[in-house]
């Protein structure tokens, strides 16, 4: 009996291991499709003359905005999906990057608010 428990706690920890490894590389996936779309469209917007203007620089701004973040989620995220935090880096570092995602988002948020406020021309 403790034979056929022990096999299925060691099919049950390989099961967990394996969505483990397929969510960060879904997450990994996702992150660089967007990290590239993102320093894409930065780069476009900066260098086309047709974006010199008000509205180019916000869209600038969120694009790169974005794509810091999604790069954080790249170097940050997917490695912690896959391994634990060890408890040196779980207390200060930890916090002091999630505050640096919520500042950014919190710029991509306002960069939406002024184009679209930007948009209507007085």
């Amino acid at each position: 009996m403790d034979y056929i428990n022990e096999v299925a706690d060691e099919r049950a920890y390989r099961i967990k291991a394996l969505t483990v490894v397929m969510e960060a590389a879904l997450l990994f996936l996702v992150c660089l499709a967007g990290l590239v779309c993102n320093l894409l469209s930065f780069f476009v917007i900066v260098r086309h003359p047709l974006f010199n203007n008000s509205f180019g620089h916000l869209t600038a701004y969120h694009a790169a905005s974005n794509a810091i973040v999604l790069l954080i989620f790249i170097l940050w995220a997917v490695p912690w999906t896959v391994w634990s935090i060890p408890d040196e880096l779980s207390g200060v570092i930890n916090h002091r990057i999630g505050q640096l995602l919520c500042f950014l988002m919190e710029v991509a948020f306002h960069c939406c608010l002024f184009i679209s406020a930007n948009r209507y021309e007085y």
